[in-house]
């Protein structure tokens, strides 16, 4: 009766919306499922009923086995090994779902052929075709070996994540079956209908899933947290009661709860017997809150007040909320997940529980299909999700709050609006040759970064530009009407675009046709202005607009008079215009024309918007990012330094940029009472894209302890398929260098210029590098010319905490080869020395020239074990090994992991004869990320250090082995 009520309904519904076209499949799930605790797995019947409202006839169902992908082997576990992402290995020999058998069950039983394919894709074929609007009842027998915690589902330490976890029908559509195998980023599609679900499972576990309890308790009542009270005083007293009541329980003790949801396309529940309970309400909704003791003092209070905010926000913006319950779930993994009528956090945040309980509308209310158009539900989650946070929060107040913070980053450093933040770094991905239209397949994306950027934070942008293009009243009357045609149903991106362009009465094809399906950005330049009186005190002010970005968009233009007062009218003729002409008239003077004052349109570069330069200046914070958006930021930082000739050195590290990527420019200046009472080092990088890589010009120039260095280089990095790996580049470069002072590094008086060009091909963690130069006897005061080449290859490989590094390298060189240029044996080349500040100072300061000697600088052969034996040589190759592993049975303040190393190789002064070098040892390696707690530490690097202890060496001319002891050597940096 009720299905019937729910076709009858819907059947209403369609007609009177106009959508008499539109139909959808009818499911429904009887499940009956018993949770073996201990073995981990789960016994189950599944009564299901299929109503076929297509027009077409149907030989065969289909459904999806998802947690079949999380065995070794699958479509899943090659594409993680094919990206990098590790490899899935489950603690049991194999993990899923089997089918036992299938039985049709309308009249008679009949046993029904299956088959899996795909690893997670059943075909169940019918005895007898389902025709339109017929109904299927068939049964399934089942069984689901689950598997220890693995993104979003499975168990451990006692709680079972149960998501994804049935047969469940493939959606057929007016595009047929989505027969998506589950082997890739993307999620999920799934038919609306009625589950009623039966879990027995162990006494005293606690329990939340989609849907309401029909019969049995589902252990609430044990652990209802009293709010009235602090966590600590009803935790203490609850703990021991609780506990007690766990003790008297006879083993193998269990219970039956069942849980009835209607009108939702997926059923997702939450077992452990070491979850609290907390309760909300709004609005008649119930809010349950589930999680675990450990994380009271975080989660208490707080997450069921952001339930009922959400819930009253979501259904006041984008239409009610149908379902009598919102369920909060502490999850074992670290994000969140979204299925109807609950969500799985991994940590307590608003923000969090806003964007999953948002899902529940876009995914939940609107089922769009996630794989083919994910941005219809991430892009929509994650916008609404920063509307309500910019709504509650405008000034971000509730980063005072936020625990990935402290006090000093809180209060002392500057911050953006969540809108800038999110345009910055959306901005250093649509800028570049890796940016990809929004609107493809989930699984056509290139890589994970790509398919992130483009659904959730690309798409919640343009959302945003669409919102304040409209205006909220115009904005939320498309969005209703999107809601009272699509509410329950499965919408497409043309439904939703049909609904905003019905609502606001305006056609917006040209607005979603380039945000969607291209991949430009947008960028208008203030071109020039000119000011008229036109007498009545009233001035007339001619706007020259220029598009430089490929999108176009209506634009507003707002000159400024001397006290504030605005003016602002919109280029209309916008629409494939490259130039445009705004005319305003004003009852003022305008001092400043600006393009776009609130930045509506998301333009890329705003310094171009407006008539006056808008500089700002900060203190250097590393990684804190946060750059202003309509000014140049330049960031200061003190630089200190000291060598024998220069002594004490004082300076100034300025850098400058706009956005934290665009325009960037470095340079240090150091002061001293020395011989060398100025020193400079200055870098501008000059970046170029395009849709089959990036170009990349710089200039540098460096006057260091009285040595001149420049150098002027261009660098193309490219992919034969689309920025897919192998990443290719190409650089070539112009160096001079002029030892007008030689010192215990460049010892030479010599000035020349050298050529060279390197190629890089880079594939995951391999990576391979040919590099060739040359300068002619007329490019300097030398009398000879030399040319150098070089080739590497290197490789990482990675187990669990365990790293295996490895280095293959070649030299070959010809001519008169500067000694400062010559490959090393143990380590870097002089002048690679000279360019390090921290080796030059040590090696150019008499005090601590003993502990020079003792620091080892990556580079030429890299013989570790030889690091205080030193030879240039021009001819020599090397193999470079080191196994690490991570230190993790002590606990420090800093990342630390122990290593063995092996470098073997040969040299050679003349190709005829050829050394052998071989040496072994340990290592030790350290890494500490400074905590921004004041400015010292905020301006801080992150602090790396390397000790190798030697502890053999070999050289052919002597053929034997020495053993080593007490040998040490250090580095501010690690060998490979």
């Amino acid at each position: 009766m009720k299905m019937f009520k729910r076709i009858l309904f819907l059947s209403l519904s369609l007609t009177t919306l106009g959508l008499s076209g539109y139909w959808q499949q009818d499911v429904a799930y009887q499940m009956n499922v018993h949770l073996d605790e201990k073995d981990k797995v789960i016994t189950a019947t599944s009564a299901l009923t299929y109503i076929n409202h297509s027009p077409d006839t149907l030989p065969e169902i289909f459904m999806h086995l998802y947690p079949n992908a999380f065995n070794p082997g699958t479509i899943l576990d090659q594409e993680a090994r094919r990206r990098g992402w590790g490899s899935v290995d489950p603690e049991k020999a194999w993990t899923g779902i089997k089918i036992k058998q299938v039985n049709r069950s309308e009249i008679a039983t009949t046993a029904l052929n299956f088959s899996i394919f795909d690893d997670t894709l059943l075909r169940i074929i019918l005895d007898q075709p389902l025709n339109p609007s017929d109904t299927l009842r068939f049964n399934l027998d089942w069984t689901f070996d689950i598997h220890s915690h693995f993104d979003r589902s499975g168990w451990e330490d006692g709680q079972f994540d149960m998501t994804q976890w049935y047969p469940k029908f493939v959606v057929y559509d007016k595009n047929g079956w989505h027969k998506d195998p589950f082997g890739d980023w993307g999620e999920f599609y799934g038919e609306f209908g009625t589950f009623a679900v039966t879990l027995d499972v162990p006494e005293d576990y606690i329990i939340g899933a989609t849907g309401v309890v029909t019969d049995g308790d589902p252990g609430w009542v044990n652990v209802w947290v009293d709010t009235t009270l602090a966590w600590e005083e009803w935790n203490q007293s609850n703990a021991a009661t609780y506990q007690s009541y766990r003790n008297n329980l006879k083993e193998g003790t269990r219970k039956s709860v069942k849980f009835l949801a209607e009108n939702v396309h997926d059923f997702a529940w939450v077992a452990s017997p070491d979850l609290v309970y907390e309760h909300g309400r709004w609005q008649q909704k119930d809010v349950h809150v589930l999680f675990n003791r450990s994380e009271g003092p975080k989660w208490s209070r707080k997450e069921s007040h952001y339930g009922e905010r959400a819930l009253a926000w979501l259904s006041t913006q984008f239409g009610p909320y149908p379902w009598p319950q919102m369920t909060i779930v502490k999850s074992m993994g670290g994000g969140g997940m979204e299925y109807p009528m609950l969500i799985m956090d991994g940590y307590d945040s608003e923000g969090l529980v806003v964007h999953e309980i948002g899902h529940d509308w876009f995914y939940g209310i609107f089922g769009n299909d996630e794989l083919d158009e994910a941005w219809l539900d991430e892009g929509f989650t994650t916008f609404q999700t920063r509307w309500y946070q910019e709504n509650r929060y405008p000034n971000r107040e509730d980063r005072m709050e936020d625990e990935r913070f402290n006090e000093f980053e809180r209060q002392a450093l500057p911050w953006l609006s969540r809108t800038d933040q999110d345009k910055n770094d959306v901005l250093s991905y649509i800028m570049s040759p890796e940016n990809e239209p929004i609107a493809i397949h989930s699984q056509d994306f290139i890589h994970e970064r790509s398919y992130r950027q483009n659904v959730y934070n690309k798409a919640s942008l343009v959302l945003q530009v669409l919102q304040r293009y409209l205006g909220e009243k115009r904005f939320l009357a498309g969005m209703h009407l999107y809601y009272k045609r699509f509410a329950l149903k499965h919408p497409t991106a043309n439904d939703f675009i049909k609904a905003m362009e019905d609502g606001t009465g305006e056609d917006l094809d040209w607005f979603f046709d380039q945000w969607l399906h291209n991949t430009g950005w947008v960028d208008y330049a203030l071109a020039g202005y000119e000011i008229q009186s036109i007498g009545d005190e009233k001035y007339l002010t001619t706007v020259r607009v220029k598009r430089k970005g490929e999108f176009f968009m209506p634009v507003p233009v707002t000159v400024i008079g001397p006290r504030h007062e605005q003016v602002t009218a919109n280029l209309d003729n916008f629409r494939y215009q490259t130039n445009g002409t705004v005319k305003i008239q004003s009852a003022f003077k305008p001092v400043n024309v600006v393009i776009d004052p609130e930045d509506i349109f998301f333009d890329a570069n705003r310094l171009n918007n407006d008539a006056k330069l808008h500089v700002t200046a900060r203190y250097r914070v590393y990684g804190w990012a946060n750059y202003r958006p309509d000014a140049y930021t330049l960031e200061y930082a003190p630089v200190f330094g000291f060598t024998d000739a220069s002594r004490a050195k004082l300076g100034l590290n300025i850098h400058g940029t706009y956005r934290g990527w665009m325009r960037e420019f470095d340079t240090q200046v150091w002061a001293s009472a020395g011989e060398h009472p100025i020193d400079a080092r200055i870098h501008i990088p000059v970046k170029i894209n395009f849709r089959g890589g990036t170009q990349t010009g710089a200039i540098s120039a460096s006057y260091l302890e009285g040595i001149t260095q420049s150098r002027l280089e261009w660098t193309q990095r490219w992919s034969r398929t689309f920025w897919r790996e192998p990443i290719h580049s190409l650089n070539m470069g112009l160096d001079y260098i002029d030892i007008a002072e030689p010192n215990v590094l460049l010892p030479v008086n010599t000035a020349y210029s050298q050529f060279s060009t390197k190629y890089v091909m880079q594939s995951g963690p391999s990576s391979f590098y040919l590099e060739l130069s040359f300068s002619p006897e007329a490019w300097g005061n030398r009398s000879a010319s030399f040319s150098q080449f070089e080739t590497g290859y290197a490789w990482t490989k990675e187990w669990d905490n365990v790293t295996l590094k490895s280095r293959v390298t070649g030299f070959a060189g010809d001519g008169d080869i500067p000694a400062e240029r010559m490959p090393v044996t143990s380590g870097a080349s002089r002048l690679e020395q000279f360019n390090n500040d921290a080796s030059r100072y040590l090696a150019l300061t008499s005090d601590f020239s003993e502990v020079a000697k003792f620091q080892h600088l990556s580079g030429g052969g890299n013989f570790r074990g030889w690091f205080n034996h030193p030879l240039a040589v021009p001819y020599m190759w090397s193999t470079n090994l080191q196994l690490e592993r991570q230190v993790t049975r002590f606990p420090l303040p800093f990342d630390l992991k122990a290593g063995i190393f092996g470098d073997f190789g040969q040299y050679a002064y003349r190709t005829n004869s050829w050394t052998t070098l071989g040496d072994a040892g340990v290592c030790l390696l350290i890494r500490h990320q400074w905590k921004r707690t004041n400015w010292l530490t905020a301006s801080l690097m992150p602090f790396k250090a390397r000790i190798d202890f030697p502890v053999m060496r070999y050289e052919s001319r002597v053929e034997n082995v020495k053993w080593l002891s007490g040998e040490w050597s250090f580095s501010f940096e690690y060998a490979l």
